[in-house]
This record gives structure tokens, sequence and C-alpha cells, in this order.
């Protein structure tokens, strides 16, 4: 089944970071030594190389942040270090160009002209994920941009989406990369849902019902090509 033989789609939500943004390449291998040096800096007792490797083993990086406190911090100090950490990590300078790839600027372009509404749904520290779609330049084609709290879900986003524009749930497509995420949300809303196996999630396996897509893509390209355009 192609997104077009489900003629009810009106609406796209996209995620950001490794959807529209090839965040894992662009901005998270600068993020994580910056990181590692903040919280050395903040306390941590380890040199850089030992720092380093416990990323490459998980790619939840608030656990390895805390891992990192936890076994080269001092009790007193771990909470400390692990604000430092996620303050840090999740803080990224920000040029003012971010370059997109043209497969996605040609995915919404067509979208656009083919009369589909597209919205933003992304979580992280607001400043920061606002920064970083401006830097896109893609604020244009988008009818609504949300940004999550990096500690809230984003259900209130996608239920929001819905009842703004007098969607049903069956109308509206979710493009993202974490399955345990945006996917799982949409689904569980009765919303369709699109996987794009970018970045640092694309290995993940579905562990519920609520978590395998509808769709799978490897890029935006693939997503046109779904939709027949």
């Amino acid at each position: 089944m192609t997104v077009k033989e489900n003629t009810s789609i009106q609406h796209i939500i996209f995620d950001l970071d490794d959807t529209l943004l090839d965040t894992s390449r662009l901005l998270v291998p600068s993020a994580i030594v910056a990181t590692c040096r903040a919280m050395i800096k903040a306390g941590m007792k380890c040199t850089l190389s030992q720092c380093l490797p416990l990323w490459q083993k998980d790619h939840l990086h608030s656990k390895v942040i805390a891992k990192l406190a936890s076994k080269y911090g001092d009790k007193k100090r771990q909470k400390a270090l692990i604000q430092c950490g996620l303050s840090t990590f999740y803080k990224p300078k920000i040029g003012k160009r971010l370059p997109i790839s043209s497969e996605a600027l040609i995915c919404l372009k067509y979208l656009v002209k083919n009369q589909y509404s597209l919205s933003i749904i992304t979580r992280g520290d607001p400043l920061t994920q606002s920064k970083k779609i401006k830097a896109l330049t893609i604020c244009k084609y988008f009818q609504a941009i949300y940004i999550v709290n990096i500690d809230a879900k984003k259900e209130w986003a996608f239920l929001h989406v819905l009842s703004s524009l007098r969607c049903r749930p069956e109308n509206v497509l979710c493009v993202g990369n974490r399955l345990d995420d945006e996917i799982e949300t949409a689904k569980r809303l009765g919303i369709k849902t699109c996987w794009i196996k970018k970045g640092e999630h694309s290995k993940e396996k579905p562990k519920s019902r609520y978590q395998k897509p509808d769709f799978k893509i490897t890029s935006l390209g693939q997503l046109v090509t779904l939709c027949q355009l």
C-alpha cells in the first residue's frame, strides 16, 4: 500500500532530528565531545579517551550522561554533573545555517505543491530546536511547528494538530526516526506512521504492535515515491 492509495491522507507531521535534519552526523559528534569536556571540567575524574567509548555502546544520551556521572563522579557531585552534561549536550552550538539534503528539500516542495499541509513536532531544548529549524530555512513549508520540552511527551502536540486542523487521525501521516517515540505515540492515536531509518536509531526493532510502522523508508526521497507524486 502507498500513501497515494490511502487517499485520506491530508496532513503530514515530521519529526526534526534525524528526519529533516541529519543530526547524528552534523551535531551529535561535536556535542558528545563538548559534553565530556564540560563534565570533566565540572569535576568528573576521567580523561576524554576514557569518557568517549561509553557513547558508542548506548544511543540514549541522557542514560550515558548518568552512567558517566556515576562511574567517574563523586556521589555528592553526581546530580550536578548530570545537569552539566544534559545542559551541554542538548544545547549545542548552532550556526546560522545548517545543510538540508536535496532529497528533503525536494520532498517538502513537492508535498506543499500537492496540497498536503505539514507540521513539525520535535522534542528538545526549545531555543536549540528553534535555532535548528531557523538554520535549515524551512519554516515556510510548515503550517505549524511544535517544540516539546525534553522531559515531556509528544502526545499533547499530536492531539493539538488533530484539534487545530479538525483532522481525523486516519487523515494524518507521521514521519519520524524513533519507533519508541513519535511512531508509537502516533500509532496509539490512530495516526498512520512512516519510519525513516536514519541516524542512531536506524537498527532498532519494534517492541510492541504500536511500534510497527505502516511504512518504512531510508530517505525523504522515498517518501515522494511512496506518495507517488
